[in-house]
């Protein structure tokens, strides 16, 4: 066979950007560290803010006490070791962190948003696109 073979463009829906992971510790209400599996073998530990949701701040000057019941919440949802769902927003990135919308599987097997689950307890309130800006 010669000459170019001609490639099909990807989709823009096409699922390059999801991930299987596990939890590895939850930063504060709206961030959580995990292991992505990246396929083939390859992982890599990232941090990753919640999309679209703003939780009150546990560190800093700006740290209360509703921002570590708004942490405890997101640790109930998504315990250490906890597997979950995760899809990154294309170069998205907030203070070196990927924003993302993270799932978890429910006993039914279906998956329910994190992040919904945030607003739903009361813990974060929705911000939309600005979400990953902070």
């Amino acid at each position: 066979m010669t000459g170019l073979v001609k490639l099909r463009s990807v989709p823009e829906e096409f699922p390059a950007y999801r991930y299987r992971s596990t939890v590895s510790r939850i930063t504060d209400g709206d961030t959580v560290r995990v292991v992505c599996d990246l396929g083939m073998r390859i992982s890599r530990e990232i941090n990753l803010r919640i999309a679209d949701i703003n939780a009150p701040e546990v560190f800093g000057a700006h740290g209360t006490p509703e921002g570590q019941t708004a942490k405890a919440a997101l640790a109930a949802l998504l315990p250490v070791g906890s597997t979950l769902y995760v899809a990154t927003r294309k170069d998205a990135k907030s203070f070196d962190r990927y924003v993302a919308d993270l799932y978890i599987e429910g006993d039914d097997g279906t998956l329910r948003d994190v992040g919904q689950a945030m607003i739903d307890l009361g813990q974060a309130d929705y911000v939309g696109n600005e979400g990953g800006k902070g």
